[in-house]
């Protein structure tokens, strides 16, 4: 049995404005840069809605889990199907081989209630370049909502019959709360994970439901107004004002989830002048169209995107009204019709409604890849550049790379070079992405001296023994606590274990911007505590009776060079994906004359320097033998890190091999420099 709810439609008004803002946002609409939380008035309205229901039932004792789960397939199963299979028959026809894999693995994780997963795992964050391609991104927030409705009712069934129920809003409060510290934490340590994760993002979904179970709290019509406008511009505000840059969710999602609480609590079509505003019909209309409006305008976006197509005012007014269209025509011949199959048994809808759709799609998956994309629909050029730019170490090396901080992982699961059981680790590979990207080219080195290696790499995280690391966050400097403790934990490695060789790398001429201090507390001059620092460091080194090496660096764009080449001759493009030498000196200079004094003063230390391969004197290459070299503007993809390794071996020899000559790159120094490693 399902209660009457009074129809309220200041809510659908709500929906409106909520995805009004995201999708606006989306089309790259400045003003609204902070348009990303219409997801969490949406996440609010569903907690409350799915709790209202939930507590009518069981007031009058007709709650049951498969009328929840019937009801849910029903509402969300028709729309998504379709959306999924025109964006999938779109993407067989338009992504490369190693595009498709990628998407059909969304496909996967998207039809089992895990698409945020995905996202967070294989795209990173959610404001970043590559994830403007993924036409299945935006799906992430249904997963967490999904993954709600699943954990949700259960819970609330126990509340319901534990505790009292002028004691319920109480204890949905005290976890709301909780969540939010979570999400607050999730932020300053993990914000990707923040960002898609559904334990950091359900406090606006509890606060939904707290609204949901609280006692009625009466207003005055004055106060009403009050309410609601002010609920309204906590919505508005950060609409405008947040960013990309944004520490989110955390306490700034707070914001825009107390407003949509404030709006949801007190708003009426009859009484104030939110609710008549919301209430209006086409704010009404949008609403009630807004899940297929949600779900048929990021694919528009991505496949733009993909096509390199610019998103003018022209395109996005285009794009907004294709999405309305699609999405009236997906509410008034899919949705509307559906609804008939409320009348039907939960595993009748369970199975054709659910089961034989995801079955479908996952069969087609597991089919694109025993057929690896395709390959023969493009040039196996194309082919050959797309599977190098998609080619990630971070994907490839796993935890080896974002670990745990103080426990990483033991060295036989992150093997570089010879994995021949029992042998004892000759080269351990330290640093921030930048070493990680590097290990490839290692591996590479270390296969053809017969040696095996260990990297424990992490993100962020040069090694400075005994440093803090600092940076800035809308306008507040924060500390890097996994900078030390990770440092440390490399140290202790250094100290206690005979390596020959330990390789450091990193984004070093770029680190020097960076704020160091000895204490956390006390700020000092960054750029001689670097130098400092990494000095002490290669003194440990050499003392644990191991040969420093260094890995110089590579150039790195300000653009997003990696697809460069291959946009040339997707789409038959002339741009110049170069460098020049001069700029890639620019970028060097310091860093450049600093290695320079340390190699003088210290004579142990072995440079790996990959400019020798990638420039000459003039420029430097953003690909080799027609193979991408970059994952994005500054790391290297993985086919291409080995590429550069391949190259190096061939000519200047191993520089693990004895009798392997020194060499520092001729772009940046006036001489070339010649002499025997130790």
């Amino acid at each position: 049995m399902t209660p009457n709810l009074n129809y309220r439609p200041e809510i659908d008004g709500l929906r409106a404005v909520a995805v009004l803002l995201v999708i606006v946002h989306h089309l790259g609409f400045s003003a609204l840069s902070g348009g990303y939380i219409g997801v969490d008035v949406f996440f609010v309205i569903s907690g409350y809605l799915i709790t209202k229901i939930i507590a009518a039932e069981m007031q009058y004792g007709g709650f049951s889990l498969k009328n929840f789960y019937k009801r849910r397939i029903i509402r969300l199963a028709p729309a998504f199907f379709l959306v999924l299979v025109v964006t999938t028959l779109a993407s067989v026809f338009v992504m490369l081989p190693a595009e498709l894999l990628a998407y059909f693995r969304s496909v996967i994780f998207s039809t089992v209630f895990s698409a945020n997963f995905f996202m967070w795992r294989e795209v990173g964050g959610y404001f970043g370049v590559l994830s403007g391609k993924v036409p299945l991104l935006h799906l992430w927030s249904l997963a967490v909502e999904e993954q709600f409705y699943i954990l949700w009712p259960l819970a609330f069934l126990g509340l319901f019959k534990l505790a009292k129920q002028k004691q319920l809003w109480v204890i949905i409060a005290i976890l709301a709360l909780s969540c939010l510290w979570v999400s607050e934490w999730g932020v300053t340590n993990y914000p990707a994970a923040a960002y898609y994760l559904m334990p950091t993002r359900a406090f606006a979904l509890l606060f939904g439901a707290l609204i949901a179970v609280m006692p009625r709290v009466h207003l005055s019509p004055r106060e009403t107004n009050g309410a609601t406008l002010l609920g309204l511009a906590l919505i508005m505000v950060p609409a405008f004002t947040y960013s990309t840059h944004s520490a989110f969710p955390g306490v700034k999602a707070l914001v825009p989830t107390l407003g949509t609480a404030l709006i949801i609590a007190f708003a009426s079509h009859q009484k104030d002048w939110v609710g008549r505003l919301l209430a209006t019909e086409p704010l009404n209309f949008i609403g009630r169209i807004s899940y297929p409006a949600y779900l048929w305008h990021w694919p528009l976006i991505a496949f733009l995107n993909i096509y390199l197509i610019e998103i003018s005012t022209y395109v996005a007014t285009g794009v907004l009204a294709i999405t309305l269209l699609l999405s009236a025509l997906t509410f008034w011949y899919v949705e509307i019709p559906t609804k008939r199959a409320r009348s039907l048994r939960f595993t009748t809808v369970g199975s054709l409604g659910f089961a034989l759709p995801s079955a479908i799609f996952l069969s087609f998956s597991v089919f694109a890849d025993f057929n690896k994309g395709w390959p023969n629909r493009f040039d196996n050029s194309l082919n050959i550049k797309s599977d190098a730019v998609l080619s990630y170490s971070n994907k490839i090396r796993g935890r080896c790379n974002e670990g745990n901080v103080m426990n990483p992982l033991p060295p036989a699961d992150c093997v570089l070079g010879v994995s021949a059981q029992g042998k004892t680790v000759d080269i351990l590979l330290i640093g921030d992405s930048h070493a990680n990207h590097y290990t490839g080219m290692i591996d590479v080195m270390a296969k053809d001296a017969g040696l095996r290696g260990y990297d424990i790499t992490q993100s962020s995280t040069i090694y400075l023994p005994e440093t803090h690391r600092f940076y800035m966050r809308e306008g507040k400097e924060i500390e890097h606590l996994n900078f030390y403790v990770r440092n440390k934990v490399v140290q202790q490695e250094i100290k206690s274990k005979k390596f020959k060789y330990v390789v450091l790398a990193g984004s070093f001429s770029d680190s020097l911007k960076n704020e160091y201090s000895l204490e956390s507390s006390n700020r000092g001059n960054g750029k001689l505590v670097f130098k400092a620092q990494f000095e002490k460091g290669i003194e440990e080194i050499i003392e644990s009776g191991a040969i420093p090496y260094i890995i110089k660096g590579n150039p790195y764009y300000s653009w997003e060079v990696q697809s460069c080449s291959l946009n040339n001759q997707r789409f038959g493009l002339n741009i110049n994906c170069n460098m020049s030498i001069y700029e890639f000196r620019k970028q060097f200079d310091e860093w450049s004359k600093f290695l320079a004094k340390l190699s003088e003063k210290y004579s142990a230390i072995v440079v790996i320097d990959p400019a020798l391969i990638m420039c000459d004197e003039l420029r430097c290459l953003s690909e080799l033998d027609g193979v991408p070299l970059y994952r994005d503007g500054g790391h290297l993809n993985h086919v291409g890190s080995k590429l550069i390794g391949e190259h190096y071996l061939r000519q200047f020899g191993n520089p693990f091999k004895t009798g392997f000559l020194k060499i520092s790159s001729p772009a940046l120094v006036p001489q070339l420099l010649v002499h025997h490693a130790p």
